[in-house]
């Protein structure tokens, strides 16, 4: 089976931030990965999950954003998508601890 965290660890690095938000079958992430040279990938995905004929569950993930900053400076600073989620990440203690 696929591991999603698995892979965006690979491919964005230690997640240093994450939360979600589920409507019905629903979900949308946000997560804060770095990786090793500082740079930073913020990533919105947006997954639908149904159950199959045979009863099992498959998500599929609907739409994917993601943003990449060199260093924290431009991650405080980069124009990140008008979606509710990013109000959450803007107001959490991990953004509001970066020190740019």
């Amino acid at each position: 089976m696929f591991d999603l965290r698995e892979s965006d660890k690979k491919k964005f690095g230690e997640q240093l931030y994450h939360h979600y938000r589920k409507q019905g079958n629903h979900r949308w992430d946000t997560a804060v990965h770095r990786k090793e040279d500082g740079s930073f990938y913020v990533v919105f995905r947006h997954s639908f999950s149904k159950k199959n004929a045979e009863g099992i569950k498959k998500t599929q993930v609907r739409d994917e954003k993601i943003i990449f900053a060199e260093n924290e400076r431009i991650l405080m600073n980069a124009a990140l998508p008008e979606y509710p989620d990013t109000d959450i990440l803007r107001k959490s203690e991990f953004f509001k601890g970066l020190k740019g």
